[in-house]
Formats: C-alpha cells, structure tokens, sequence
C-alpha cells in the first residue's frame, strides 16, 4: 500500500514544484551568491595548488608554501590537475576551475541518474536533481575550490561502473582516485574480504603504472617531502572548522594533549566500523549480481572511512549525495523497502542544510548562530563541543542505518544491476 508520504511526492504538480525550488536553491548559493556576495572566499582551496604548480614551474619544492598558508596535503601526482590550469594565472584559474567545479557535480549527477535511471527515467532524474541541488557540501566543495570535487565524479563512477557489472573499470577508477587523495585506497578492502583477486591485480597494477609517471615527473624527494608532512594534518583537526571524524570530535571535548589516546582510540574505533561491515557483508548470501554487494560495502566504506580520516572536513559528507540519490529512487519504487525511513530522511535534511542552519539559526539560550559561537568558543566551553560535534553524530547515524538496512539496499541495489545489465544487451 503506497504511503501518504509517496502519493504526495507521486503528484506532477508537486514534483514541479519541488524542482523548481531546488533548481533556484542551487543557482542561488551554487552560483549567484559565490558569484557575487564573496566570490573572494571561491577557490581558496584551488589557489593552494596553483602555488605548488608555481614552484614546479619554477624548479622548486612542490610543498614550499608561503607563511600562512595551508600546505598542499596531496600526492605529487595530483598537480596535473593544477597546472593546466594555472598556466593562467590565479584570477583565470579560478574562475575556470569555478566553472569546472560545477561540470564536475553535473558529471557526477549525471553518473548518478545513469545508475538509476534503466529503471525509472522520471523518479531516477527526480532522486539525483533533489539529492545534488539541495546539498550545501556539494556547495562548499565549489566554494572552497577543493580537489575533492574530483574525487566526488571519480566516485560517482567507480559506483555506475560497479552497477554495469564492470568491475575492474571500478578499480582502475579507483587506482587513479588514490593519486589525488590516498583515502580511496580503503575501498579496496570489500573487493579483499570478497578475494576478487582479479579485480585488486588491476588496483595495484594502475597504481604502480601512475608512481612510476609520479616519480619520473616529480622526483623521488618530492614524494618523500610529501609522506613527511602527512603527520601535519593532525594539529589542524581542531577549531572552529567543523570536521566529521572521530578525531576531530575527541580533540573538541579533550583538547590537544592526549595525541597518543586519541590516535589509539581512532585506531580502536576504526577496527570496530570494519569490523561490523564485514560481519554484516558477510551474513548477506552472495548475490548473483556481485556488483550489487560490492556498491553497498564500498558505500559503507566510504562512510566509515569519513569517521576515520582525522581530516574529513564536514563538505566530504558531499560523498553521500549519490547515495542519498539512489536510495530516494529506490524508495520512490518500493516505499516499504526500508526500515526507519523517516529518520534517514531527517539526518539527511540535517547534514545537506548544516551549513545554513550554523550560519543563519540562532541558538536559543544565547543568541548566537552555531557559527559566532565557533568564533568565541572560549566563552563557550560546554555548547561548542557539543554543536561543533554534530555533524560526526549525524554522519554516525547515517553509518548505523546503512548497517541496519543492509539486507534491504543489496536487494535494492541488486534491482539496478539487473535492470543495467538487460539494457547493456538489449
């Protein structure tokens, strides 16, 4: 029996409104208000880059950054996305890769509806337009001008690939994402606990193939400059700057003198997240689309991944759209799929309008938005952990439902491969 919920959202009338309100939401913060209220503030993250394409240009250090700046936390290889586009100039780069950016979340939309979109046309295109125009960390992704903006379009299809049943394109996809940023590596561990060997072979394979261009473009100091300076992202997981990992929302309620604790307590809490994947993966019959097992773990990975990087600054949880997307989709077909709906619906609401609720909603008791009382967290000492741990919790909730609906998402997604796969040989 359809829900209220799903006659109501069935309705044309009401689709068309819904878009017409997303669509304006997202010309509104994605373009108009990074275009003319702080177009300032765009790219910051991007501009880091074109300073590392600068001294590469220049014969220098690639990590040499000027005082006050932020180093430049990726792989050597990663800056052949940059200098392309730096040969221009800051100003030009940024507003080309402005303009990239937003290709890069149409490429990943479009990814996205392609995983669906066999199925149902008209609910997958519904799904994917509200999950990516509603998502203010797909926003700050733009606005900051991060590369994981890449990594967000590499994912969308490493996920349709595992939907096409073409697995080891999934990996080589992946190979690549490890050269931006080294995180994807662990979505690499489903294909172990499931020995698809053949698979992991293409993984290791693309990534020696990538080192050796690394190492024969950059030198081999460059890379040791590089792996020598990952130990400086953890001083700066603290603060004002909301992040969605278990380290970050520690150092908020202990401060700063307890690294050894806190980096054991990660350790310990990571093994548990994996842990519970895997006993939950392995409870699950094997599927006869294994391409739909795997999309569902590399999912959760990816969630239990965002817990655990101590640097999962809180625009990474952009990295669930494409999930929000298909699970609203397969929803939209069976309203009684999953368990605890409604409470999937409402972390979601929170987490994709966390920005707009810190920066414009006063809290009660003193008056102040999420955001002034970051600026003033001193004053603050029990309110600011608490707010400022929020999105950790929300995301932690998004992992405890995922496990919970596990059973339900292979079966839903197991639907989209067949579909995927009777229009790939029809």
């Amino acid at each position: 029996m359809t829900s209220a919920g799903g006659r109501f959202l069935s309705q044309p009338s009401v689709r068309a409104i819904i878009l017409v309100l997303t669509i304006s939401f997202y010309l509104y913060y994605g373009v108009y208000k990074m275009l003319f209220a702080h177009f300032e503030l765009v790219g910051l993250h991007f501009l880091t880059g074109c300073i590392a394409s600068n001294n590469f240009f220049d014969g220098r250090n690639i990590y040499e950054m000027p005082k006050g700046i932020n180093p430049f936390f990726y792989p050597p290889l990663s800056l052949i996305i940059y200098l392309p586009i730096c040969l221009f100039g800051d100003q030009v780069a940024k507003a080309c890769w402005f303009i990239l950016s937003h290709a890069m979340v149409f490429g990943a939309a479009w990814l996205t509806y392609k995983t669906c979109g066999v199925q149902n046309r008209t609910d997958a295109l519904f799904a994917v337009l509200v999950s990516f125009g509603l998502s203010m960390p797909v926003q700050g992704l733009v606005l900051t001008g991060n590369i994981n903006i890449f990594i967000l379009l590499g994912l969308a299809g490493t996920f349709y690939a595992l939907i096409a049943g073409k697995t080891n394109a999934s990996c080589a996809v992946l190979a690549c994402l490890t050269w931006v940023k080294f995180y994807p590596a662990g979505l690499m561990l489903p294909f172990v606990w499931r020995q698809q060997w053949k698979a992991i072979r293409r993984y290791v394979f693309v990534v020696v193939a990538l080192g050796v261009v690394s190492v024969s473009i950059f030198g081999f100091e460059a890379h040791i400059a590089f792996l020598e300076q990952l130990s400086a992202t953890y001083p700066i997981v603290s603060g004002a700057f909301q992040a969605v990992s278990f380290v970050y929302v520690v150092k908020l309620f202990v401060g700063e003198d307890y690294r050894q604790l806190v980096v054991l307590g990660n350790a310990i809490f990571t093994t548990a997240l994996l842990y519970l994947l895997w006993m939950r993966s392995r409870r699950m019959a094997l599927s006869e689309r294994e391409g739909a097992r795997l999309f569902v773990d590399l999912y959760i990975m990816l969630v239990v991944i965002m817990l655990a990087v101590p640097p999962s600054w809180v625009f990474w949880q952009a990295f669930l759209v494409p999930l929000q997307s298909v699970i609203l989709f397969l929803w939209l077909q069976d309203r009684r799929r999953f368990r605890f709906i409604a409470v999937y619906a409402v972390l979601c609401g929170f987490i994709s309008e966390w920005e707009i609720i810190a920066y414009q909603i006063h809290v009660p008791t003193v008056g102040l938005t999420i955001y002034e009382i970051g600026q003033r967290l001193n004053e603050f000492p029990t309110l600011f952990p608490i707010l400022y741990s929020t999105p950790f919790f929300l995301t932690a909730g998004v992992l405890a439902w995922l496990l919970l609906n596990y059973e339900a998402l292979s079966l839903g997604v197991k639907t989209l491969a067949m579909a995927e796969y009777k229009g790939l040989h029809t």
